[in-house]
């Protein structure tokens, strides 16, 4: 006696259905061996496309990942990262070792993109004791960390043969791109970009105890409130305890030169590191004799403190102006 039609029709509704399921079974664990499974996979596939480089250093090994470089003798920008917001000194935990290789795979990725869609190679720059590079996160603003990241840097200008170069820093990043200006300033090293530079951890400190304020707005504290005491140098007692070099102290350093122009990169809203700290360091700039420019960016919020973006925009039409 045949089945009604109805019967049938749910038989073939489970027979397919049956089918669906060992085909999901046959075919998930090669897509799922496809996908990466962690974020060290992640990040391995990313530097499959990289030279990944260790540079030697007498202050420590520093590693530089490079994206492009065989565009390298058309010009190279190099990043420089901020002070990791999630990192903590003391023990150095799984789970930060897993937020780490995240916010490297993140940068990498970035990084990776931006050379595909420019005209010139792109590096990545560890700063000391992070992703990968010698030393000790503590000694982040120490003038041995900046003098080891700059002599780095030097080093990959000249093995890849880069004639044209911009270096870009992204906040505590910015203050080591600026004491290449002081300390190094190679002819190759045309262009800076400081994006939302911290260059005086005592000005932000400031910064950060008027925002507590009630009535505080950002983008309207008046720097005089701050600049009697905050712009000026941290007491030499402070800086041996936290060994905290101040690069803003020392422009007077940078060498005269016509063919090098150092952008600051800022968000008027940034809630981490002043507007008005960036304009102070053009008009000291300025001052000195040195091209300098104030660059205004848009960056998200709540914090307004993330102009990458603009700083490599800013990076590439330094070194664009150069060909011409």
């Amino acid at each position: 006696m045949p089945y009604p039609r109805t019967h049938r029709r749910r038989m073939a509704s489970a027979c397919r259905l049956a089918g669906f399921l060992v085909l999901v079974a046959v075919f998930a664990p090669l897509a799922s061996a496809e996908a990466p499974r962690s974020q060290d996979d992640r990040l391995a596939a990313i530097l499959t496309r990289a030279a990944d480089k260790r540079i030697a250093t007498e202050r420590g090994v520093i590693r530089i990942v490079g994206f492009g470089t065989a565009k390298a003798r058309q010009g190279a920008i190099f990043f420089i990262h901020g002070d990791p917001d999630w990192h903590r000194s003391g023990a150095y935990s799984e789970t930060l070792r897993a937020e780490e290789t995240r916010v490297l795979a993140d940068h990498l990725d970035w990084m990776q993109r931006t050379a595909v869609k420019g005209r010139h190679a792109v590096y990545f720059v560890a700063r000391t004791g992070m992703f990968g590079s010698d030393g000790e996160t503590t000694e982040f603003r120490s003038e041995d960390s900046y003098l080891s990241i700059g002599r780095a840097i030097d080093k990959v200008i000249e093995a890849d043969g880069i004639t044209s170069a911009a270096i870009v820093g992204h906040s505590g990043g910015a203050a080591v791109a600026l004491y290449h200006a002081i300390a190094l300033a190679r002819r190759e090293a045309r262009c800076y970009a400081l994006a939302s530079g911290v260059y005086n951890i005592g000005a932000m400190a400031e910064f950060m105890r008027l925002q507590k304020r009630p009535d505080a707005d950002v983008a309207t504290i008046d720097a005089t409130k701050i600049a009697a005491t905050a712009f000026m140098p941290i007491p030499p007692s402070l800086v041996i305890k936290l060994k905290y070099f101040e690069p803003l102290f020392r422009i007077r350093d940078i060498p005269k030169s016509d063919d090098r122009q150092i952008a600051a990169i800022s968000d008027r809203r940034d809630r981490i590191a002043p507007f008005f700290a960036s304009a102070d360091l053009v008009a000291r700039l300025k001052a000195a004799g040195h091209r300098a420019v104030l660059v205004e960016a848009a960056a998200r919020g709540p914090s307004y403190h993330y102009t990458y973006d603009a700083a490599i925009g800013a990076a590439v039409s330094c070194l664009a102006r150069g060909r011409q």
